[in-house]
Protein backbone atom coordinates (compact mmCIF):
# COMPACT_ATOMS: atom_id res chain seq x y z
CA UNK A 1 0.00 0.00 0.00
CA UNK A 2 2.58 2.10 0.90
CA UNK A 3 4.70 1.75 -2.23
CA UNK A 4 1.59 2.77 -4.26
CA UNK A 5 1.06 6.02 -2.12
CA UNK A 6 2.64 8.90 -4.21
CA UNK A 7 5.87 10.18 -3.44
CA UNK A 8 3.90 14.09 -3.06
CA UNK A 9 1.64 12.63 -0.43
CA UNK A 10 3.94 10.17 1.26
CA UNK A 11 6.13 14.19 1.73
CA UNK A 12 3.38 15.82 2.60
CA UNK A 13 2.32 13.43 5.46
CA UNK A 14 5.77 13.02 6.53
CA UNK A 15 6.29 17.35 7.15
CA UNK A 16 2.56 16.95 8.88
CA UNK A 17 4.17 14.72 11.42
CA UNK A 18 7.19 16.54 11.88
CA UNK A 19 4.69 19.61 12.51
CA UNK A 20 2.60 17.78 14.93
CA UNK A 21 5.88 16.14 16.71
CA UNK A 22 7.86 19.59 16.86
CA UNK A 23 4.56 21.62 18.15
CA UNK A 24 3.67 19.07 21.03
CA UNK A 25 7.37 18.83 21.76
CA UNK A 26 7.98 22.80 22.03
CA UNK A 27 4.46 23.07 23.62
CA UNK A 28 5.20 20.63 26.66
CA UNK A 29 9.18 21.23 27.03
CA UNK A 30 10.47 24.45 25.73
CA UNK A 31 9.95 27.10 28.29
CA UNK A 32 10.60 29.92 25.67
CA UNK A 33 7.26 30.77 24.16
CA UNK A 34 5.86 30.88 27.36
CA UNK A 35 8.98 33.66 27.82
CA UNK A 36 7.77 35.27 24.45
CA UNK A 37 4.12 35.49 25.55
CA UNK A 38 4.67 37.62 29.15
CA UNK A 39 7.57 39.60 27.55
CA UNK A 40 4.29 40.51 25.11
CA UNK A 41 2.24 41.05 27.68
CA UNK A 42 4.30 43.29 29.72
CA UNK A 43 5.16 45.13 26.87
CA UNK A 44 1.39 45.57 26.62
CA UNK A 45 0.35 46.23 29.66
CA UNK A 46 2.87 49.43 30.01
CA UNK A 47 0.52 50.93 27.10
CA UNK A 48 -2.05 51.54 29.54
CA UNK A 49 -1.14 50.97 33.25
CA UNK A 50 -4.31 48.85 35.16
CA UNK A 51 -5.94 51.33 37.81
CA UNK A 52 -6.98 49.71 40.91
CA UNK A 53 -11.13 49.66 41.69
CA UNK A 54 -11.65 52.51 43.73
CA UNK A 55 -14.10 50.04 45.37
CA UNK A 56 -11.32 47.78 47.64
CA UNK A 57 -9.78 49.34 50.47
CA UNK A 58 -6.54 47.38 51.50
CA UNK A 59 -6.16 47.32 55.39
CA UNK A 60 -2.97 46.50 57.29
CA UNK A 61 -3.50 45.01 60.29
CA UNK A 62 0.29 44.26 61.38
CA UNK A 63 -0.40 45.86 64.50
CA UNK A 64 -3.08 42.52 65.39
CA UNK A 65 0.17 40.09 64.72
CA UNK A 66 2.16 38.86 67.85
CA UNK A 67 3.78 35.82 67.90
CA UNK A 68 3.63 35.39 71.72
CA UNK A 69 0.36 36.25 71.73
CA UNK A 70 -1.78 33.97 69.32
CA UNK A 71 -5.32 35.41 70.76
CA UNK A 72 -4.54 39.09 69.58
CA UNK A 73 -5.23 38.45 65.84
CA UNK A 74 -8.38 36.49 66.77
CA UNK A 75 -10.06 39.01 69.20
CA UNK A 76 -9.02 42.12 66.84
CA UNK A 77 -10.68 40.29 64.00
CA UNK A 78 -13.66 39.47 66.31
CA UNK A 79 -13.74 43.15 67.41
CA UNK A 80 -13.47 44.95 63.89
CA UNK A 81 -16.55 42.72 62.77
CA UNK A 82 -18.55 43.80 65.91
CA UNK A 83 -17.66 47.48 65.27
CA UNK A 84 -18.45 47.30 61.11
CA UNK A 85 -22.27 45.58 62.23
CA UNK A 86 -22.70 47.83 65.08
CA UNK A 87 -22.49 50.89 62.75
CA UNK A 88 -24.50 48.93 60.33
CA UNK A 89 -21.71 49.35 57.41
CA UNK A 90 -22.43 47.06 54.70
CA UNK A 91 -19.53 45.94 52.99
CA UNK A 92 -19.61 44.14 49.27
CA UNK A 93 -17.54 41.90 51.38
CA UNK A 94 -14.84 41.38 53.83
CA UNK A 95 -11.56 39.63 52.65
CA UNK A 96 -9.05 37.99 55.33
CA UNK A 97 -5.63 37.12 53.67
CA UNK A 98 -4.38 35.38 56.28
CA UNK A 99 -4.33 31.91 58.24
CA UNK A 100 -5.77 31.18 61.13
CA UNK A 101 -3.97 28.02 62.39
CA UNK A 102 -4.74 25.25 64.80
CA UNK A 103 -3.01 26.27 67.67
CA UNK A 104 -3.79 24.86 71.51
CA UNK A 105 -2.12 28.28 73.42
CA UNK A 106 -5.41 30.56 71.87
CA UNK A 107 -8.35 29.91 74.91
CA UNK A 108 -11.44 28.98 73.71
CA UNK A 109 -13.27 32.59 74.24
CA UNK A 110 -11.11 34.00 71.76
CA UNK A 111 -12.12 30.99 69.11
CA UNK A 112 -15.70 31.49 70.75
CA UNK A 113 -16.20 35.01 70.10
CA UNK A 114 -14.32 35.10 66.36
CA UNK A 115 -16.86 32.37 65.50
CA UNK A 116 -19.83 33.97 67.06
CA UNK A 117 -18.94 37.62 65.08
CA UNK A 118 -18.06 35.51 61.66
CA UNK A 119 -21.89 33.95 61.90
CA UNK A 120 -23.32 37.21 62.69
CA UNK A 121 -21.74 38.81 59.65
CA UNK A 122 -23.01 36.02 57.27
CA UNK A 123 -26.43 36.00 58.60
CA UNK A 124 -26.37 39.91 58.20
CA UNK A 125 -25.13 39.34 54.36
CA UNK A 126 -21.87 40.47 54.99
CA UNK A 127 -20.07 37.95 52.65
CA UNK A 128 -16.65 37.15 54.54
CA UNK A 129 -13.95 35.27 52.17
CA UNK A 130 -10.53 33.87 53.87
CA UNK A 131 -7.39 32.96 52.87
CA UNK A 132 -7.58 28.51 52.46
CA UNK A 133 -4.41 27.70 50.89
CA UNK A 134 -3.01 24.28 51.84
CA UNK A 135 0.71 25.16 52.36
CA UNK A 136 2.83 25.02 55.79
CA UNK A 137 4.57 28.12 57.06
CA UNK A 138 3.37 30.14 54.25
CA UNK A 139 5.61 28.11 52.20
CA UNK A 140 3.44 28.08 48.86
CA UNK A 141 6.62 27.33 46.35
CA UNK A 142 6.69 23.47 48.29
CA UNK A 143 3.31 23.01 46.86
CA UNK A 144 0.23 22.06 48.86
CA UNK A 145 -1.58 18.69 50.83
CA UNK A 146 -4.20 17.82 52.14
CA UNK A 147 -2.46 16.88 55.50
CA UNK A 148 -1.89 20.96 55.48
CA UNK A 149 -5.30 21.88 54.97
CA UNK A 150 -5.87 19.67 58.42
CA UNK A 151 -3.51 22.14 60.35
CA UNK A 152 -5.86 25.06 59.49
CA UNK A 153 -8.76 25.83 62.47
CA UNK A 154 -11.54 24.75 60.34
CA UNK A 155 -13.86 24.44 63.99
CA UNK A 156 -13.56 28.09 64.65
CA UNK A 157 -12.72 30.12 60.89
CA UNK A 158 -13.53 27.76 57.85
CA UNK A 159 -16.40 26.23 58.32
CA UNK A 160 -18.34 28.83 58.43
CA UNK A 161 -17.12 31.47 55.52
CA UNK A 162 -16.48 31.31 51.67
CA UNK A 163 -12.35 29.97 51.62
CA UNK A 164 -10.29 29.97 48.46
CA UNK A 165 -6.97 29.75 47.86
CA UNK A 166 -4.59 32.59 47.57
CA UNK A 167 -0.88 31.08 46.38
CA UNK A 168 0.17 33.08 43.38
CA UNK A 169 3.05 32.40 40.94
CA UNK A 170 6.07 33.82 39.50
CA UNK A 171 6.25 33.93 35.72
CA UNK A 172 8.72 35.63 33.66
CA UNK A 173 10.28 38.91 34.93
CA UNK A 174 7.88 40.47 36.76
CA UNK A 175 4.45 38.69 35.62
CA UNK A 176 2.04 37.81 38.44
CA UNK A 177 -0.57 34.34 37.92
CA UNK A 178 -2.47 32.32 39.69
CA UNK A 179 -4.53 28.88 38.89
CA UNK A 180 -8.38 30.03 38.79
CA UNK A 181 -8.51 26.70 40.64
CA UNK A 182 -5.91 24.91 42.74
CA UNK A 183 -6.30 21.35 42.84
CA UNK A 184 -4.63 19.48 46.22
CA UNK A 185 -3.79 16.13 45.98
CA UNK A 186 -5.53 13.64 48.47
CA UNK A 187 -3.80 10.42 48.43
CA UNK A 188 -5.88 7.88 46.79
CA UNK A 189 -9.16 10.12 46.58
CA UNK A 190 -10.39 12.81 44.28
CA UNK A 191 -8.14 15.87 44.77
CA UNK A 192 -9.63 19.03 46.65
CA UNK A 193 -10.53 21.42 44.89
CA UNK A 194 -9.95 25.18 46.01
CA UNK A 195 -11.19 28.16 43.84
CA UNK A 196 -8.86 31.45 44.13
CA UNK A 197 -10.40 33.63 46.62
CA UNK A 198 -10.82 36.20 43.94
CA UNK A 199 -12.84 34.40 41.87
CA UNK A 200 -15.37 34.00 44.66
CA UNK A 201 -16.43 37.75 44.42
CA UNK A 202 -17.67 36.45 40.80
CA UNK A 203 -21.02 34.91 41.10
CA UNK A 204 -20.58 33.86 37.35
CA UNK A 205 -17.41 31.95 37.38
CA UNK A 206 -16.55 28.56 37.30
CA UNK A 207 -12.76 28.44 38.42
CA UNK A 208 -13.16 25.16 38.21
CA UNK A 209 -14.20 23.88 35.07
CA UNK A 210 -11.74 23.90 34.09
CA UNK A 211 -8.45 25.25 35.96
CA UNK A 212 -7.11 27.98 34.25
CA UNK A 213 -3.77 30.48 34.58
CA UNK A 214 -5.14 33.72 35.20
CA UNK A 215 -2.59 36.86 35.13
CA UNK A 216 -2.66 39.38 37.58
CA UNK A 217 -2.63 42.73 35.66
CA UNK A 218 -0.67 45.36 38.44
CA UNK A 219 0.25 49.07 39.59
CA UNK A 220 1.33 50.57 42.38
CA UNK A 221 -1.87 50.62 45.08
CA UNK A 222 -2.73 54.25 45.87
CA UNK A 223 -1.47 55.20 48.82
CA UNK A 224 -5.44 56.76 50.12
CA UNK A 225 -7.14 52.95 49.25
CA UNK A 226 -4.20 51.52 52.13
CA UNK A 227 -5.21 52.12 56.02
CA UNK A 228 -2.67 51.14 58.85
CA UNK A 229 -5.39 49.73 61.64
CA UNK A 230 -4.54 50.40 64.81
CA UNK A 231 -8.30 50.80 66.17
CA UNK A 232 -11.34 51.85 63.97
CA UNK A 233 -10.01 54.60 61.78
CA UNK A 234 -13.39 54.46 59.37
CA UNK A 235 -16.04 56.89 59.40
CA UNK A 236 -19.35 56.00 59.30
CA UNK A 237 -20.51 54.82 55.18
CA UNK A 238 -16.69 54.04 54.66
CA UNK A 239 -16.55 50.62 54.15
CA UNK A 240 -20.36 50.40 52.81
CA UNK A 241 -20.29 48.89 49.06
CA UNK A 242 -16.29 48.25 49.80
CA UNK A 243 -14.58 45.43 49.56
CA UNK A 244 -11.92 45.68 52.24
CA UNK A 245 -9.34 43.54 52.52
CA UNK A 246 -7.50 42.85 55.73
CA UNK A 247 -3.50 41.73 55.70
CA UNK A 248 -0.74 41.72 57.70
CA UNK A 249 1.80 43.53 55.19
CA UNK A 250 5.09 43.08 57.21
CA UNK A 251 4.97 39.04 57.41
CA UNK A 252 3.38 38.29 53.90
CA UNK A 253 5.81 38.58 51.17
CA UNK A 254 5.00 38.29 47.71
CA UNK A 255 6.08 35.41 45.22
CA UNK A 256 8.58 38.23 43.47
CA UNK A 257 10.45 40.65 45.39
CA UNK A 258 9.74 44.33 46.73
CA UNK A 259 6.11 43.11 45.91
CA UNK A 260 3.59 42.35 49.01
CA UNK A 261 1.66 39.43 48.50
CA UNK A 262 -1.57 41.09 49.78
CA UNK A 263 -1.01 43.80 47.36
CA UNK A 264 -1.17 41.15 44.53
CA UNK A 265 -3.79 39.50 45.67
CA UNK A 266 -5.87 43.18 46.07
CA UNK A 267 -4.85 43.45 42.03
CA UNK A 268 -6.70 40.44 41.25
CA UNK A 269 -9.56 41.16 42.80
CA UNK A 270 -9.63 44.50 41.44
CA UNK A 271 -9.47 42.47 38.17
CA UNK A 272 -11.98 40.37 39.07
CA UNK A 273 -14.57 42.92 40.46
CA UNK A 274 -13.86 46.12 37.55
CA UNK A 275 -15.22 44.32 34.59
CA UNK A 276 -14.87 48.09 33.00
CA UNK A 277 -11.19 48.06 34.11
CA UNK A 278 -9.37 48.99 30.31
CA UNK A 279 -7.28 46.24 28.93
CA UNK A 280 -8.18 42.98 30.89
CA UNK A 281 -6.00 40.05 30.07
CA UNK A 282 -7.60 36.83 29.02
CA UNK A 283 -6.78 33.63 30.68
CA UNK A 284 -2.93 32.16 29.08
CA UNK A 285 -4.69 28.46 28.50
CA UNK A 286 -8.04 30.55 27.25
CA UNK A 287 -8.29 29.22 23.57
CA UNK A 288 -4.24 28.78 22.57
CA UNK A 289 -5.35 25.15 20.43
CA UNK A 290 -7.81 27.05 18.64
CA UNK A 291 -4.81 29.99 17.77
CA UNK A 292 -2.52 27.90 17.08
CA UNK A 293 -4.41 25.81 14.67
CA UNK A 294 -6.21 28.83 12.73
CA UNK A 295 -2.83 30.87 12.09
CA UNK A 296 -0.43 27.95 11.05
CA UNK A 297 -3.38 26.72 8.74
CA UNK A 298 -3.64 31.01 7.69
CA UNK A 299 0.04 30.79 7.08
CA UNK A 300 -0.23 27.45 4.78
CA UNK A 301 -2.79 29.62 2.37
CA UNK A 302 -1.10 32.32 2.55
CA UNK A 303 2.25 30.16 1.70
CA UNK A 304 -0.15 28.66 -1.71
CA UNK A 305 -1.25 31.91 -2.67
CA UNK A 306 2.37 33.67 -2.94
CA UNK A 307 4.10 30.44 -4.36
CA UNK A 308 1.13 30.72 -6.87
CA UNK A 309 1.94 34.06 -8.05
CA UNK A 310 5.63 34.51 -7.21
CA UNK A 311 6.32 31.35 -9.56
CA UNK A 312 5.02 33.43 -12.54
CA UNK A 313 7.85 35.61 -11.98
CA UNK A 314 10.02 36.18 -15.16
CA UNK A 315 13.08 36.53 -12.53
CA UNK A 316 15.87 33.29 -13.23
CA UNK A 317 18.38 34.75 -10.39
CA UNK A 318 15.19 34.63 -7.83
CA UNK A 319 13.85 31.11 -8.77
CA UNK A 320 16.28 29.30 -6.55
CA UNK A 321 15.17 30.77 -3.66
CA UNK A 322 11.41 31.10 -4.85
CA UNK A 323 9.91 28.44 -2.57
CA UNK A 324 12.23 29.88 0.68
CA UNK A 325 10.92 33.74 -0.82
CA UNK A 326 7.20 32.26 -0.63
CA UNK A 327 7.39 31.20 3.00
CA UNK A 328 9.08 34.11 4.03
CA UNK A 329 6.43 36.40 2.81
CA UNK A 330 3.36 33.84 3.71
CA UNK A 331 5.01 33.60 7.30
CA UNK A 332 5.36 37.38 7.66
CA UNK A 333 1.84 37.92 6.43
CA UNK A 334 0.57 35.28 9.26
CA UNK A 335 2.70 37.21 11.89
CA UNK A 336 1.33 41.03 10.92
CA UNK A 337 -2.00 38.87 11.16
CA UNK A 338 -1.76 37.56 14.39
CA UNK A 339 -1.00 41.38 15.70
CA UNK A 340 -3.65 42.49 13.92
CA UNK A 341 -5.60 40.69 15.76
CA UNK A 342 -4.20 41.53 19.27
CA UNK A 343 -4.26 45.19 18.03
CA UNK A 344 -8.12 45.00 17.65
CA UNK A 345 -8.28 43.40 21.09
CA UNK A 346 -6.11 45.98 22.12
CA UNK A 347 -8.09 49.10 20.32
CA UNK A 348 -11.34 47.83 20.32
CA UNK A 349 -12.33 45.43 22.73
CA UNK A 350 -9.66 46.61 25.80
CA UNK A 351 -8.27 43.28 26.24
CA UNK A 352 -4.81 42.30 26.22
CA UNK A 353 -4.52 38.55 24.64
CA UNK A 354 -1.03 37.19 25.93
CA UNK A 355 -1.09 34.10 23.74
CA UNK A 356 1.55 34.74 21.32
CA UNK A 357 4.07 32.56 21.13
CA UNK A 358 2.86 29.22 20.35
CA UNK A 359 1.21 30.93 17.30
CA UNK A 360 4.81 32.06 16.47
CA UNK A 361 6.23 28.96 16.97
CA UNK A 362 3.34 27.50 14.92
CA UNK A 363 3.84 29.89 11.47
CA UNK A 364 7.58 29.45 11.91
CA UNK A 365 7.13 25.39 11.43
CA UNK A 366 4.16 25.68 8.45
CA UNK A 367 6.11 28.42 6.84
CA UNK A 368 9.73 26.20 6.81
CA UNK A 369 7.78 22.81 5.94
CA UNK A 370 6.00 24.45 3.15
CA UNK A 371 9.46 25.97 1.68
CA UNK A 372 10.14 22.22 1.34
CA UNK A 373 7.65 21.29 -0.32
CA UNK A 374 7.19 23.93 -2.13
CA UNK A 375 10.77 23.04 -3.76
CA UNK A 376 9.77 19.26 -4.19
CA UNK A 377 6.65 20.13 -6.40
CA UNK A 378 9.00 23.03 -8.24
CA UNK A 379 11.25 20.02 -9.01
CA UNK A 380 9.54 17.13 -9.37
CA UNK A 381 5.81 18.25 -10.72
CA UNK A 382 6.91 21.18 -12.58
CA UNK A 383 10.20 19.66 -13.25
CA UNK A 384 12.13 23.09 -12.78
CA UNK A 385 15.66 23.22 -12.39
CA UNK A 386 16.18 25.22 -9.09
CA UNK A 387 19.74 27.28 -10.65
CA UNK A 388 20.70 30.35 -11.67
CA UNK A 389 19.92 30.52 -15.17
CA UNK A 390 18.30 32.99 -17.65
CA UNK A 391 14.72 32.78 -19.15
CA UNK A 392 15.11 32.01 -22.73
CA UNK A 393 13.55 33.86 -25.66
CA UNK A 394 12.70 30.75 -27.77
CA UNK A 395 12.38 27.17 -27.94
CA UNK A 396 13.06 25.13 -30.91
CA UNK A 397 11.07 21.93 -30.57
CA UNK A 398 12.17 19.62 -33.21
CA UNK A 399 13.39 15.85 -34.70
CA UNK A 400 16.94 15.55 -34.51
CA UNK A 401 16.40 13.69 -38.13
CA UNK A 402 16.01 17.83 -39.29
CA UNK A 403 18.81 19.46 -36.99
CA UNK A 404 21.46 20.92 -39.96
CA UNK A 405 17.59 22.18 -41.32
CA UNK A 406 16.77 24.10 -37.86
CA UNK A 407 20.51 25.44 -37.17
CA UNK A 408 20.32 26.96 -40.57
CA UNK A 409 17.12 28.17 -41.07
CA UNK A 410 15.82 28.88 -37.40
CA UNK A 411 18.38 28.61 -34.94
CA UNK A 412 21.21 30.78 -36.98
CA UNK A 413 18.53 33.73 -38.12
CA UNK A 414 17.29 33.95 -34.45
CA UNK A 415 21.29 34.16 -32.55
CA UNK A 416 22.45 36.93 -35.54
CA UNK A 417 19.29 38.79 -34.88
CA UNK A 418 19.92 42.22 -33.32
CA UNK A 419 23.43 42.08 -32.91
CA UNK A 420 23.34 40.43 -29.25
CA UNK A 421 21.01 37.49 -30.74
CA UNK A 422 18.10 35.59 -29.01
CA UNK A 423 18.60 33.73 -25.52
CA UNK A 424 17.48 30.16 -27.61
CA UNK A 425 16.77 26.86 -25.75
CA UNK A 426 18.28 24.11 -28.18
CA UNK A 427 18.52 20.66 -26.95
CA UNK A 428 21.85 20.20 -28.80
CA UNK A 429 23.80 22.65 -26.39
CA UNK A 430 21.07 23.44 -23.60
CA UNK A 431 20.75 19.51 -22.55
CA UNK A 432 23.46 17.84 -20.13
CA UNK A 433 23.64 14.38 -20.68
CA UNK A 434 23.13 13.40 -17.38
CA UNK A 435 20.46 15.71 -16.45
CA UNK A 436 16.91 14.60 -16.22
CA UNK A 437 15.27 15.62 -19.53
CA UNK A 438 12.29 15.82 -19.00
CA UNK A 439 12.47 18.38 -16.22
CA UNK A 440 14.78 20.22 -17.96
CA UNK A 441 12.53 20.27 -21.08
CA UNK A 442 9.65 21.40 -19.28
CA UNK A 443 11.38 24.29 -17.56
CA UNK A 444 12.77 25.21 -20.83
CA UNK A 445 8.88 25.40 -22.20
CA UNK A 446 7.66 27.14 -18.98
CA UNK A 447 10.16 29.91 -18.93
CA UNK A 448 11.01 30.41 -22.79
CA UNK A 449 9.06 33.73 -24.39
CA UNK A 450 8.20 31.65 -27.46
CA UNK A 451 7.84 27.85 -28.55
CA UNK A 452 8.81 26.73 -31.96
CA UNK A 453 7.59 23.23 -33.24
CA UNK A 454 8.62 21.71 -36.40
CA UNK A 455 6.71 19.76 -37.78
CA UNK A 456 7.14 16.11 -39.46
CA UNK A 457 5.95 12.86 -39.12
CA UNK A 458 9.04 12.04 -37.16
CA UNK A 459 8.27 14.93 -34.98
CA UNK A 460 5.18 13.38 -33.62
CA UNK A 461 6.80 9.96 -33.35
CA UNK A 462 9.40 11.17 -30.76
CA UNK A 463 8.25 10.99 -27.07
CA UNK A 464 10.69 14.13 -26.77
CA UNK A 465 8.74 16.08 -29.23
CA UNK A 466 5.53 15.56 -27.99
CA UNK A 467 6.22 16.18 -24.39
CA UNK A 468 7.70 19.31 -25.43
CA UNK A 469 4.53 20.21 -27.53
CA UNK A 470 2.34 18.86 -24.69
CA UNK A 471 3.49 21.53 -22.37
CA UNK A 472 3.92 24.22 -24.78
CA UNK A 473 0.01 23.80 -25.31
CA UNK A 474 -0.73 23.64 -21.87
CA UNK A 475 1.20 27.08 -22.03
CA UNK A 476 -0.44 27.95 -25.05
CA UNK A 477 -3.82 27.39 -23.26
CA UNK A 478 -3.41 29.23 -20.02
CA UNK A 479 -1.69 31.99 -21.97
CA UNK A 480 -5.45 32.73 -23.89
CA UNK A 481 -3.87 31.26 -27.03
CA UNK A 482 -1.80 34.53 -27.39
CA UNK A 483 0.69 33.26 -30.25
CA UNK A 484 3.26 32.07 -27.83
CA UNK A 485 3.27 29.02 -29.42
CA UNK A 486 4.83 28.82 -33.24
CA UNK A 487 4.83 25.54 -35.30
CA UNK A 488 5.83 25.35 -38.78
CA UNK A 489 5.20 22.09 -41.05
CA UNK A 490 8.40 20.95 -42.53
CA UNK A 491 7.28 17.97 -44.10
CA UNK A 492 3.29 17.69 -44.39
CA UNK A 493 1.76 15.14 -41.58
CA UNK A 494 -1.30 14.35 -39.72
CA UNK A 495 -1.23 16.40 -36.80
CA UNK A 496 -2.86 14.99 -33.47
CA UNK A 497 -6.22 15.60 -32.33
CA UNK A 498 -5.07 17.22 -28.72
CA UNK A 499 -2.70 19.88 -31.15
CA UNK A 500 -4.70 20.77 -34.46
CA UNK A 501 -6.39 24.02 -32.38
CA UNK A 502 -3.00 25.46 -32.96
CA UNK A 503 -2.53 26.88 -36.75
CA UNK A 504 0.73 25.69 -38.25
CA UNK A 505 2.34 27.99 -40.97
CA UNK A 506 3.93 25.85 -44.12
CA UNK A 507 6.92 26.38 -45.84
CA UNK A 508 5.29 25.91 -49.24
CA UNK A 509 4.54 29.28 -48.27
CA UNK A 510 8.20 30.81 -48.95
CA UNK A 511 7.93 33.40 -46.56
CA UNK A 512 6.16 31.74 -43.92
CA UNK A 513 9.56 30.94 -41.46
CA UNK A 514 11.25 34.41 -42.02
CA UNK A 515 7.66 36.15 -40.79
CA UNK A 516 7.82 33.65 -37.86
CA UNK A 517 11.20 34.79 -36.85
CA UNK A 518 10.71 38.52 -37.65
CA UNK A 519 7.57 38.61 -35.27
CA UNK A 520 9.64 36.52 -32.67
CA UNK A 521 12.38 39.19 -33.11
CA UNK A 522 10.44 42.24 -32.98
CA UNK A 523 8.52 40.96 -29.96
CA UNK A 524 11.60 40.19 -27.76
CA UNK A 525 12.99 43.29 -29.00
CA UNK A 526 9.87 45.50 -27.68
CA UNK A 527 9.51 43.59 -25.03
CA UNK A 528 13.48 44.51 -23.80
CA UNK A 529 12.86 47.86 -24.51
CA UNK A 530 10.07 47.73 -22.55
CA UNK A 531 11.67 46.36 -19.90
CA UNK A 532 14.63 48.91 -19.98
Amino acid sequence: MASRMPQAVRLFLLLFGGYVVILATSALWLDAWHAWDWYYYEAASKQHAPTLAKTIRLVDVTAWYDPADPALLRTQLAGFIHEVLRRNERPTALVLDFYFPRDRRIPAPANLALRRELERAVDAHFPVLVSWDPVENNDTASGGTAAALDLLDNDTVYDHVARGHTILAQAYGDGIFYQSCYLVPNGANPPIEIPALPMLLDKNSSPCAPPQDVIVPRGDVPAHLTSKLGHFPFEPGDLTDKIIVLATLKHDVGPIPGALNPELVTWAISDIVAKDNAFRPTPLNGALAALVLTFSLLTAVFYIAAFQWARRWRLASLRPILPSLAALAAGLTSIGFLFLMEWFLYASLHTIQPQVGLPLIGIIIVAVFSAVFGRYLLEKTLGWTLTKESDWDAFVSYSHRDTDWVEKNVVAPLRSAGGDGLRIFYDKKSIVSSEDWQRKLAYGVEFSRFVIAIYTPEYFDSPFCTYELSRAHRKWIKANRDGSVRPIMLRTTAIPLEFDDIQAATIEDSDAVQRILSDIIESVKASKGTAG
